[in-house]
């Protein structure tokens, strides 16, 4: 058995005693019960977080020796040479760069097929979505283990859309179209390499105990459950290329190609994890889940105080969820204005948002918790007759916000639409999921102003 399929069954295991850890912390009602297995819940995440760093590695090596021993060791790029186990690994990295995303694209533009690793990267993006049970049309397929090094350029003659990123040598390493998430650095939890429909059993309903006589019976009380679902949603989006950058095979082409289809990626993933309508084959962000708290400022909306700020945290509290990983999320307006709001008339110099950073990356502070800011967070909100000016406050636990992908990446080279300008569209599959495990987890504010 090969050391990424064991690691495989691992994932499985650890990701079952992750949702079984959940499911005992959401069935008591026992504050100090609920902190125990709080801490339960974030050990078995950190672990299953764990295993996944060592899959990947373990799945980028089996598919670089893979390489190495076919088409990829004919054009002498392989860097697995013998050891005493049998192969070493000598630099991981290598192999990652030795992916050409602008290879692949220059032999498909051809009307060739694809060859060498790109080649072995295509059939390992099929098996990953077949086990995910999606299917691939692209002419370039890439799993989602790989991550290569990337390269940059749009189009060689116009400086705006390329010409200053024309380089002669490798840039740094940079990930393959990993989306650098707010909702990440908040704290939720994010699940790759997914495999189908995938459930978590909830508590939806408490347990009652009732003092009873020496020799009557107990009250019958019935605990209820429901499920949250993760299911595969098809994110499109596309990146145009010139023809003549296609035909170079030198540097930096893919880091900005890449880096554009990355924004992309997350911008649409942040949206829908924030405020998704669960409508149009949207998933359902956290201000639109039903149940959530909600904190109301007035009839016609109005500008936050340091109380509002308080009550959401309060809204979260008394549902016996202020637990894990809690943080306020807002825009950038609002930021402003808390920064110049005192807390209290009476305060001196006493502002609402402050910005001491720490080590989380945070963007500042409120109410002694994390705060940070997004422009996808909605600032067009109505209410009353503050029509379309109206900002989202979050508040809430991060963990309990599930996003979920499947498979890699399906690309499909467009060479006939722009064909008349000498352009390329590049079209992008990916499949993605969101969902709030408790709704209770988050309260929001829908109706601050500025002024």
């Amino acid at each position: 058995m090969s050391k990424a399929l064991q690691l495989r069954q691992k994932a499985g295991e650890l990701l079952n005693a992750w949702q079984k850890a959940m499911e005992l912390r959401d069935g008591t009602t026992d504050v100090e019960q609920r902190k125990a297995k709080n801490i339960e819940v974030e050990t078995a995440k950190a672990a299953y977080d764990q295993i996944q760093v060592e899959l990947r590695d373990a799945e980028s090596m089996e598919a670089a020796q893979t390489a190495a021993a076919g088409e990829h060791a004919r054009t002498q790029r392989s860097v697995v040479q013998p050891g005493p186990a049998g192969g070493e690994l000598r630099d991981l990295n290598k192999i990652r760069q030795q992916y050409s995303m602008v290879r692949a694209m220059r032999m498909a533009s051809q009307g060739k097929q694809l060859e060498g690793l790109e080649a072995e990267m295509f059939q390992e993006a099929d098996r990953e979505a077949r086990a995910a049970g999606i299917s691939l049309n692209g002419t370039i397929r890439i799993p989602n283990i790989m991550q290569p090094e990337q390269r940059a350029d749009l189009a060689v003659g116009t400086n705006s859309a390329g010409g200053f990123t024309v380089a002669t040598e490798i840039g740094q390493l940079i990930n393959i179209l990993e989306p650098q998430l707010v909702t990440r650095k908040l704290g939720a939890t994010y699940l790759t390499g997914l495999q189908g429909n995938i459930q978590f059993p909830r508590n939806n309903g408490d347990v009652s105990s009732v003092w009873e006589g020496e020799n009557t019976d107990n009250d019958a009380s019935d605990v209820t459950f429901d499920t949250v679902t993760l299911s595969p949603k098809r994110l499109g989006s596309f990146v145009i290329i010139g023809k003549q950058l296609i035909a170079q095979s030198s540097v930096s082409i893919e880091n900005l190609v890449r880096s554009r289809m990355n924004f992309s990626i997350a911008k649409a993933v942040d949206t829908a994890a924030i405020n998704g309508s669960g409508s149009s084959n949207q998933p359902t962000g956290i201000l639109n889940t039903s149940g959530i708290g909600s904190v109301a400022i007035g009839a016609n909306g109005g500008v936050p105080t340091f109380a509002n700020i308080v009550d959401l945290e309060t809204a979260v509290a008394v549902a016996n969820a202020d637990m894990g990983r809690l943080a306020y999320l807002t825009t950038s307006g609002i930021r402003g204005k808390l920064k110049q709001t005192e807390k209290t008339s009476t305060s001196t110099a006493q502002f609402i948002w402050t910005d001491t950073m720490g080590p989380t990356g945070r963007q500042g502070e409120l109410n002694g918790l994390n705060a940070f800011t997004s422009s996808l967070v909605p600032s067009t909100l109505t209410k009353g007759t503050a029509s379309a000016i109206c900002h989202a406050i979050l508040f809430g636990n991060f963990e309990d916000l599930l996003i979920g992908q499947w498979a890699g990446l399906d690309l499909t080279l467009d060479n006939i639409t722009l064909a008349g300008k000498a352009q390329i569209k590049l079209i992008i599959n990916s499949w993605w999921d969101v969902a709030v495990r408790q709704p209770a987890s988050f309260a929001a504010i829908k109706d601050a102003k500025l002024s």
